[in-house]
């Protein structure tokens, strides 16, 4: 099974987050029912994580999204998805995440973006 992170963060869009929440989550079910796995070994776990330890981020819309964690180093995901974002502000949280992200990539995740996620790439404190 894939553990898969998906960092929601403020301002981000919530489409990004609770829709690849919903679709990774149930292409985990599909595999195991499709497999005839009752374990849970294949497909995917997903879970929505906070950067600053925020239970709960607002979305660009207002849009509460409810997290699941707190990025820790020792959580290693095998896939960490950052969401679509209306903007990328350069602050302690955003340098806190771009170490976060780094750590986990040299540690064998594979980091995505979905559309303008890839923006976080401009962030220069890494």
């Amino acid at each position: 099974m894939k553990k898969v992170n998906i960092v929601a963060l403020e301002n981000c869009i919530a489409a990004s987050v609770v829709g690849l929440y919903d679709i990774l989550s149930r292409a985990g079910s599909l595999a195991n029912e499709l497999y005839g796995k009752s374990d849970d070994s294949v497909g995917f776990s997903v879970k929505i994580i906070s950067v600053d330890g925020q239970k709960v981020i607002y979305s660009d819309s207002g849009f509460p999204i409810y997290c699941d964690l707190y990025t820790d180093i020792r959580d290693q995901a095998d896939i960490v998805i950052i969401p679509a974002l209306r903007s990328v502000k350069e602050d302690s949280s955003d340098k806190e995440l771009m170490n976060w992200l780094k750590s986990n990539y040299q540690n064998g995740s594979t980091i995505c973006s979905v559309c303008t996620g890839v923006d976080l790439r401009k962030n220069k404190t890494v």
